[in-house]
């Protein structure tokens, strides 16, 4: 059985409620924490461009497939990247 989250999301079906919602919540503390830091690494590799601004948008509007496919857009190119900026992308790619 599906279960909707209060924003009308799927949710998937869990044995342990306690356990999945809890696991669920800290994901999406993670990913909100995360989301200005990927924000502003694609914004530092489209200058004048509204990429950030997008991403954002899809973030905060859980559509997460815009989000992952501007991510893994970004570790197309991984020789662009620099220092921490290819393990924050694939970290939030694990998470969404």
């Amino acid at each position: 059985m599906r279960r909707r989250n209060a924003l009308g999301t799927h949710l998937e079906s869990c044995a342990f409620p306690g356990v999945c919602n809890s696991l669920s919540e800290r994901a999406v503390h993670i990913v909100f924490d995360l989301a200005p830091v990927i924000a502003d690494i694609i914004a530092s590799h489209c200058p004048g461009t509204r990429a950030r601004h997008d991403f954002v948008r899809a973030c905060i509007g859980e559509d997460w497939d815009d989000a992952r496919a501007m991510v893994e857009g970004m570790l197309a190119e991984p020789w662009r990247l620099r220092g921490y900026q290819e393990t924050r992308l694939r970290q939030f790619l694990e998470l969404v």
